[in-house]
């Protein structure tokens, strides 16, 4: 759940950099 969780947030920040 946690893993899931991260990948999601580390998605979130990667479209907000870009």
């Amino acid at each position: 759940v946690v893993n899931r969780l991260r990948k999601e947030y580390v998605y979130s920040t990667l479209l907000n950099y870009w």
